[in-house]
């Protein structure tokens, strides 16, 4: 008789593998999440390897779970070193594996869900991978009792029934196919290219704001679009009349997603604004509810004064060639509604927030930030929004507000004054960083939903002056170092929460560049040794609501570090490439974040990228592959399973979603293919391009360098495929 099974996406039980297989092509949830069916391999003959090697030793029952329930219980490392891994060179091939699982592979699905697929017939030549060593289980990061601690949703998606394997584990079978980059290369539009949430789940937010709206109240920025949080002991109910509340009465946005009916009946802001315990900004107070409703009509007043201006005053013709008319401000007051500035802002939170976790939300009200950074969340908020109109008026706002934006005095010649200066105030701090924030949601919105010529000009100018700003305010003034983590009288939170917000906004423009670089041939801007900026701190750290809760987390991860200061992401990347790593390296490596670990591997694939433009690159090969190599064996970490493991939920405070940046190891392969062909060809063969077969390198100059090209899609689908010369991709379309 089969052993129970159960759906790895709604956790429902089954007694029949094959009943769970037909359940997977009509799972709700599954659907919901746009994830595709799981594909389950062939079975095959002979003895299954049922048991760890502790247990096997013991001649003890296992239960075959990754930890074992018996390892746990003893507190020991649970290890299956006999199982081989087809495909992987090196110490790995060497290891033993039954006939039944000779023709089966791990693998890591598209969305994050491990399953185990044929590759017999898979035309990848992997002996091209023969050095590689990263598909193992037994490194520093290896599973152990001590800190691998399983929540009820990772326990019940790692279960062998399932076959299911943990989140952060690489495999170059699913890898190869190159899912994010493919999706970028082929320009597929922003919410499908970075996962906004599928079009139902966004309709559906859609009808539920517009029912919200209909019976005339407005929530505050605080309590919109989120469920309940905090309180282990509510549940979530759906009663007889379709409300979608936990038992406690709030709102609960998942539900509502979930819901058949997004007809609700919300509770007064009263309600919301009068409980007890509720968060409060350090650095404002919650306004009553009359106040803010004049604030929000004067704000949405003021952008609509502001663009006014800017159309009318013109400076740049060729970027704003409508005029100012009265159909134009009607238009302007239409969209710029503090009702509508309010829901495009929820949009925002929603579903572009795991892709750029940078404003830190708990503390952000749209009456008191820039305007300028308020109408450029708006606009990348409208660009998801499932109405066609709401898009094609976001359109018509695009250069305006660019305009708006980098005609700041900090853009026009302006001098920054370094945040670690004396004459440096926090208020002068706070507006460098509203106006690098906004200035990157421009380059955001240009470069994925503008028009071409728009894009053109974000990257050879937009970009560039972002750059120059960052180097302005200082790399090294993003640091925690003068955060007091000595004691809770001394911790100042608001210094915390500009510091770390500035962090993470350069991790993501270095992202931006290494992606320049990737699909559009541009050389970086900025060079490795600039990095001086700290590692991003974790997500319950930044994402925290009170200063305590901060100052808790915060000191726990700097105990982790052994440190008061954290590293540096220049001096990360040099530890990987130059020397050994220390256990308590091992450790810190362990616990980062996905978003530190993505930093890390863009920084590595910059390399490879100057690589292929060097005359001599002997020693730095070297280097750039002893630092793929531990990158590779760093990146399977328990604590990276628990954060990849929520990264289908929007907008939680408690467990934050991860966007794009679960798809470092994309990059990792790009990487190292780059790398192994340059070893591969040799001085003789280097063109100072990219190393491939002269078809393949005239096809990308043709298609990159021609002016005026249209199939932009095209070209940086070429620039992918250039660097894998015959190799094919069955992710990527045809060139």
């Amino acid at each position: 008789m089969n052993e129970p099974s159960a759906c790895v996406f709604c956790a429902r039980s089954f007694t029949r593998h094959d009943a769970l297989k037909r359940h997977w092509t009509t799972c709700k949830v599954r659907q919901s999440q746009a994830l595709d069916v799981p594909r389950v391999g062939l079975k095959a003959r002979g003895r299954k390897l049922k048991a760890c090697d502790r247990c096997s030793q013991l001649k003890r029952a296992c239960h075959g779970n990754h930890p074992c329930t018996s390892c746990v219980r003893h507190e020991q490392v649970c290890k299956y070193s006999r199982r081989r891994h087809d495909g992987v060179g090196g110490d790995s091939a060497k290891c033993t594996q039954p006939q039944s699982e000779s023709v089966i592979q791990p693998i890591v699905a598209e969305a994050g869900v491990g399953v185990l697929v044929d590759t017999s017939r898979d035309g990848f030549n992997q002996d091209s991978l023969k050095e590689d060593t990263s598909i193992r289980d037994t490194g520093p990061n290896a599973p152990e009792a001590t800190d691998w601690r399983l929540t009820t949703s990772l326990t019940q998606q790692l279960r062998p029934s399932e076959r299911y394997l943990r989140p952060s584990w690489l495999d170059v079978a699913s890898l190869k196919r190159f899912a994010f980059l493919s999706r970028v290369a082929k320009d597929v539009g922003i919410a499908n290219t970075f996962e906004c949430g599928t079009l139902q789940e966004r309709r559906k937010a859609a009808q539920t704001w517009q029912v919200h709206i209909s019976k005339g109240s407005f929530l505050t920025d605080s309590i919109s679009w989120e469920y309940c949080r905090g309180d282990t002991s509510r549940t979530t109910c759906l009663d007889d009349t379709n409300s979608v509340f936990d038992t406690s009465g709030e709102f609960n946005f998942l539900m509502a997603l979930g819901a058949s009916e997004p007809q609700v009946a919300w509770p007064s802001p009263g309600d919301y604004l009068d409980r007890p315990g509720d968060f409060t900004s350090p650095l404002l107070q919650t306004p009553s509810l009359q106040d803010e409703s004049r604030s929000s009509l004067s704000r949405s007043n003021s952008i609509v004064a502001l663009l006014r201006d800017t159309i009318l005053t013109k400076h740049r013709p060729d970027i704003i060639s409508m005029s100012w008319s009265d159909s134009l401000e009607a238009l302007c007051h239409e969209f710029f509604h503090r009702d509508q500035l309010q829901r495009f802002l929820d949009f925002f939170w929603a579903f572009w927030k795991p892709n750029w976790p940078s404003i830190h939300r708990p503390t952000f009200d749209p009456s008191r930030a820039s305007l300028s950074l308020t109408a450029a969340m708006a606009l990348l908020g409208a660009s998801l929004s499932p109405d066609e109109r709401e898009r094609a008026m976001a359109h018509l706002w695009f250069n305006p507000v660019e305009q708006l934006v980098f005609d700041d005095d900090l853009f026009l010649g302006g001098t920054a004054v370094g945040w670690d200066d004396p004459e440096s105030s926090r208020l002068h701090r706070q507006k460098h960083l509203e106006t690098l924030q906004a200035a990157y949601c421009v380059v955001l919105y240009q470069t994925w939903v503008g028009s071409q010529e728009s894009r053109r000009r974000i990257r050879r100018f937009r970009y560039s002056a972002i750059v120059s700003l960052t180097r302005d305010i200082g790399f090294s003034s993003a640091s925690l170092n003068s955060v007091n983590t000595s004691s809770i009288t001394t911790f100042d939170w608001a210094e915390f929460i500009l510091r770390e917000s500035l962090t993470r906004v350069l991790h993501y423009i270095f992202a931006l560049d290494s992606g320049y670089a990737l699909f559009n041939r541009h050389p970086p801007r900025i060079v490795l040794t600039e990095l001086v900026m700290d590692l991003a701190s974790p997500e319950d750290c930044f994402q925290a609501e009170s200063a305590e809760e901060c100052f808790v987390n915060l000191k726990t991860w700097r105990e982790v570090l052994g440190h008061e200061s954290s590293p540096t992401v220049a001096s990360t990347i040099a530890a990987l490439c130059t020397r050994s790593l220390s256990p308590e390296d091992s450790r810190a490596f362990s616990k980062m974040s996905v978003l530190n670990m993505f930093t890390i591997i863009s920084g590595l694939y910059t390399m490879s990228f100057n690589l292929q433009t060097s005359l001599i690159y002997n020693e730095e090969i070297t280097r750039i592959q002893a630092g793929l190599d531990k990158w590779s064996e760093l990146w399977p970490s328990p604590s990276r399973d628990r954060e990849l493991v929520g990264m289908h939920t929007f907008v939680d405070h408690g467990e934050p979603a991860v966007g794009f940046m679960r798809y470092a190891p994309e990059y990792w392969l790009l990487a190292r293919l780059i790398v192994q062909r340059i070893r591969s060809a040799g001085n003789a063969a280097r063109l100072g391009v990219c190393i491939t077969p002269g078809r393949n390198l005239s096809r990308m100059l043709r298609t990159t360098l021609q002016p005026g090209m249209k199939k932009t899609a095209v070209g940086k689908v070429s620039c992918l495929c250039s660097c894998w010369g015959d190799t094919e991709l069955p992710g990527c379309c045809a060139v």
